[in-house]
């Protein structure tokens, strides 16, 4: 597969945000089934991708590994010559305002459907978490990967809990439904 995927910057960003990566692959691969999703980000991204097959020529911006229609399946993005020109207004906040935190556990839970993505909502949540627990600490947090067993709904509700930080240059928080773990979120704290 050879595709062009093209972005809008979110917010005040000047970089191509992780979730509208995610989510343009999604839309890319709208009628497959996917299952064990793994997508590992390599540094910033600032013009459109191309979507290749694995083996393809050109520097890695994300490495995609998934099961497409119980197939496994390896892709990668990388920067193409098509820079990004428009940019759409993203207010994380709405999504931060439902969330309920408990800092002892480590955990968030988002409590109420927001209009953003599953993805969006995740990203989000992560990262008010980590704000949450390391106040002090002074540096960006950034996406760097995700792991799922399957596409989850924009509309679900779930919960999140850190269990790993390898002093802030990657941490591991968990993402359940209900009772059951569903993946895992990872971010790196650049200072």
């Amino acid at each position: 597969m050879n595709k062009l995927l093209r972005f809008k910057y979110k917010g005040n960003r000047n970089y191509v945000h992780g979730t509208d990566i995610f989510n343009a692959l999604l839309q890319a691969h709208k009628n497959t089934k996917l299952e064990n999703i793994d997508i590992r980000f390599n540094g910033l991204v600032a013009t459109n991708l191309l979507l290749l097959p694995k083996d393809a020529q050109g520097d890695v911006k994300v490495h995609i590994s998934w099961d497409e229609n119980g197939e496994e399946s390896q892709y990668k993005l990388i920067e193409s010559a098509d820079l990004v020109e428009e940019r759409y207004e993203y207010d994380e906040q709405a999504v931060v305002d439902g969330v309920s935190l408990d800092l002892n556990n480590k955990t968030a839970q988002l409590i109420e459907i927001t209009p953003y993505t599953f993805c969006e909502n995740l990203v989000a949540i992560n990262k008010f978490l980590l704000q949450s627990l390391f106040p002090e600490e002074n540096g960006k947090w950034y996406f760097t990967r995700l792991e799922l067993d399957k596409i989850i709904s924009d509309e679900e509700l779930f919960h999140i809990r850190l269990v790993k930080n390898l002093g802030f240059r990657l941490t591991k928080s968990e993402i359940h439904i209900g009772n059951q773990k569903v993946g895992n979120i990872y971010f790196s704290m650049v200072k």
